[in-house]
């Protein structure tokens, strides 16, 4: 049986606290007191269950099958051993000694220990009658014969009376020269040698269940251990996971992007070139106009009062031209106006373009929300040439903008 290599210190703790004693010899059946066989004390669990299993492959049916006084000795020792091992498989402690206590009372009921020369006469003699027994025990325990009732089975009962004289006289000269103290060295020296071969026992067994533990708890640990890593690579395989779609997402992002953003920039650099020309016509204008002004007035004299009707003439001619001159300088104005207005418009939407692409990057934009992102880099730009000039957004219903941020 595979427990006997490991018993719960639990158990082992139970023969220290109860003194556990099983007879290995009847008092009828001692010839010379109690020193002559002593009682045997337990004091491992790994010793009682070696008694029970030396006792069960000497117990066996064929052995008792006649003699009423071990009869019963197969089902005693059958009922310790499964009860032993119900209390070794137990979870709870104060059942497994409740059912400890059972196995140790079965056992304790098979008063004759196989290691005995009584044992070993019952078991030569195993073949013959329940009378054969019956004289044998007579002859051990009263040495007075009396065959008048016995009728046929006289002679058997004679055979087992006759075995039984000798047994009484081997065992009386096999102790008649150990007497006084050194039968009680001999016996004590054995009840030494028994003790210390079981507090060995108890030593071992609780060392090991002491290893086991240790590594028990050192596999828990690990396990733990390992079930951390396995979590922390998840977490990092899953992080990996959302990084690449999150880059995947910029770069087609990127892609969408990447032409408009050029374009913008090219149409920046091109409105801030209209702007500076249109504003060196406004400059040039304005230049000619004053001097052009500053001419005729000073060459037509148009305050002169003698001659009103040049006078008239010159006035009108001067705010014909200051008009047109006032015309062309509004117009070109607006035209270096709006293109500076339309220049910086295009950078910020080059700016907005790659602002939005960190934001993608980050995270910080959800699919729902690109759609306005969208609408706000390609809606039209106010060129300020015109009253009212807006610069509507695409629908969101229309699918142009869901169509674009799809990814």
């Amino acid at each position: 049986m595979s427990t006997t290599s490991r018993f719960p210190k639990w158990m082992n703790d139970y023969f220290k606290e109860n003194q556990v004693v099983i007879t290995q010899i009847p008092d009828k059946y001692r010839i010379v007191g109690e020193k002559g066989f002593p009682n045997l004390t337990i004091k491992s669990a790994r010793q009682l269950y070696e008694h029970i299993e030396k006792e069960e492959a000497f117990w066996t049916n064929d052995v008792v099958k006649t003699n009423s006084e071990v009869a019963s000795y197969p089902n005693q020792i059958k009922s310790a051993k499964d009860s032993f091992e119900i209390a070794l498989e137990s979870k709870d402690q104060a059942t497994g000694k409740t059912i400890l206590k059972g196995a140790i009372d079965n056992i304790r009921k098979c008063t004759i220990s196989s290691t005995t020369r009584l044992a070993k006469i019952f078991a030569n003699y195993s073949m013959e009658t329940i009378y054969f027994f019956q004289g044998f025990d007579k002859a051990v325990t009263d040495t007075s014969l009396h065959l008048q009732s016995l009728g046929q089975y006289q002679l058997q009962f004679l055979k087992g009376f006759i075995v039984g004289l000798e047994y009484k006289k081997v065992i009386s000269d096999l102790y008649s020269g150990m007497v006084g103290e050194e039968m009680t060295n001999f016996s004590n020296a054995a009840d030494n040698a028994t003790e210390k071969i079981s507090e060995i026992m108890v030593r071992a067994d609780n060392d090991y269940e002491d290893q086991n533990q240790k590594h028990l708890d050192l596999l828990e640990a690990k396990k733990k251990e390992y079930n951390l890593l396995e979590k922390d690579f998840a977490d990092f395989v899953e992080f990996c996971h959302a990084e690449k779609e999150a880059i995947e997402k910029t770069y087609d992002a990127h892609l969408k992007l990447a032409k408009p953003a050029e374009y913008w920039a090219q149409m920046e650099t091109k409105y801030n070139d209209n702007g500076k020309l249109w504003l060196t016509w406004t400059i040039r204008v304005a230049v000619i106009a004053v001097i052009l002004l500053i001419a005729m007035i000073l060459l037509l004299n148009p305050f002169d009062l003698n001659e009103w009707v040049d006078g008239i003439r010159t006035t009108v001619l001067i705010t014909t031209l200051i008009t047109i001159f006032t015309f062309i300088i509004r117009f070109t104005s607006k035209m270096a106006t709006s293109s500076f207005h339309l220049a910086r418009d295009a950078k910020e939407r080059e700016q907005l373009s790659y602002f939005y692409l960190a934001l993608i990057r980050g995270g910080a934009v959800q699919e729902s929300e690109r759609h306005l992102v969208i609408s706000s880099l390609f809606s039209r730009a106010d060129t300020g040439l015109l009253k009212g000039d807006s610069s509507p957004e695409m629908p969101p219903g229309s699918g142009a903008t869901e169509k674009f941020t799809k990814s």
